[in-house]
């Protein structure tokens, strides 16, 4: 091909015009040809024209002096495929922070406020890490988190934000290493979780579970009887399920600390996940492995705001409210204190620890604190 030559790049209905002499991409309005990208599963392109995802594009070389004609044939032409992909000079935290909210929206079912707490997140450390993002450091991240002198809460959130969005970026591409891996967290005041405690309520609460439609009777039991954060089974995928015989299980690819994990299904703690999921599966038929496993009534992934909306409907249905509020009684990330304080009653504390997904055994030690003040309590009233 001559260094001249004219690339029409079609995506979604707009033809791509890539000038091989100028190294430049310009929008051209033939978009009649109606040709098809080879990967356009939830991608895009970027308004300067690079492709942000390294797609595989179907494209056209038209030779020097052959122009595209509004219908018929249009002269040589030959199909060939071509990786557009945005050098790191381009990629800055900044620039990327729409992106990849917008994964976190559509693919992921984030709610709004944990959307708006990542935005908040990134744009505040956008404003000292400028730098392209395969050259920020590990060192220029914990610079950038002891500048700022916060309260730990607020400095630990940062840096799940922060390593959440580059292990997204390392997916896409765009830097080649994590600079937020080996960043630790600060030890804060130990909070002790609240598990569900009463045995009526929980009576009710699995009454009310029970009764409620799918998918949300199914995502309710999941997080009920494995421990599993909600984003987390949000966020499975058809092919994330796994019910062969022994080898039981649901992979979380979206983990909170970045860690993919196979959260082990066990017949005698969690009989009605198991249940409920080779039920579930064997109504849904032949869908797409890569496509989400929980789908609202258009179609779409389920978004947090959805579940939270649908917990308070199963808790006022099982009377677990507040009168004076009438908000629900407990959280939805109760279920999983409550599933991880019976673990803890039944396995050794570093299974129960690879099950709740901890990367530090001291997270998981808080339920075992819990355990023994439950005895002691029982002790004491002997």
């Amino acid at each position: 091909m001559e260094r001249d030559s004219v690339i029409h790049v079609v995506f979604a209905g707009i033809i791509w015009q890539y000038h091989r002499g100028r190294h430049t991409i310009a929008l051209a309005g033939h978009s009649e040809w109606g040709l098809k990208l080879h990967d356009l599963h939830e991608r895009r392109v970027a308004r300067d024209g690079h492709s942000e995802w390294g797609l595989k594009l179907y494209i056209l070389f038209i030779p020097p002096g052959v122009a595209p004609a509004a219908s018929g044939g249009c002269g040589l032409i030959t199909m060939t495929s071509l990786s557009l992909l945005r050098t790191p000079a381009h990629t800055t935290v900044a620039s990327e922070i729409d992106a990849f909210l917008a994964d976190l929206r559509h693919r992921r079912g984030v709610s709004e406020n944990t959307i708006d707490a990542y935005r908040y997140d990134l744009t505040t450390a956008a404003q000292t890490l400028t730098g392209p993002l395969d050259a920020i450091t590990t060192a220029q991240i914990e610079s950038f988190l002891s500048g700022r002198d916060e309260k730990t809460s607020t400095n630990n959130r940062r840096i799940a934000s922060l390593r959440r969005f580059f292990t997204w970026a390392m997916r896409q591409g765009l830097c080649g290493a994590n600079p937020v891996a080996d960043v630790e967290a600060k030890r804060d005041e130990t909070r002790l979780p609240r598990p569900i405690e009463s045995a009526a309520d929980l009576r009710a609460l699995d009454a009310a579970i029970a009764a409620t439609a799918l998918p949300y009777r199914l995502i309710f039991t999941i997080l009920r009887e494995t421990g599993m954060r909600a984003d987390e089974v949000l966020s499975l995928n058809v092919g994330d399920v796994c019910l062969e015989p022994s080898r039981e299980g649901l992979r979380v690819r979206e983990a909170k600390n970045s860690h993919e994990r196979i959260v082990v299904l066990n017949s005698d703690v969690m009989k009605l996940t198991l249940r409920g999921l080779r039920a579930f599966l064997r109504n849904l038929g032949p869908v797409e492995a890569h496509g989400p496993l929980f789908r609202s009534n258009r179609g779409t992934r389920i978004s947090y705001d959805t579940l939270h909306y649908q917990w308070g409907q199963l808790c006022a249905r099982a009377g677990l409210v507040v009168a004076e509020t009438e908000r629900p009684r407990y959280t939805i990330h109760q279920l999983r204190h409550t599933a991880a304080s019976a673990f803890i009653r039944r396995y050794p504390i570093h299974i129960v620890s690879r099950m709740l997904g901890h990367r530090d055994l001291r997270s998981t030690q808080v339920y075992a604190a819990i355990t023994e003040e439950q005895v002691r309590a029982a002790l004491a009233e002997m």
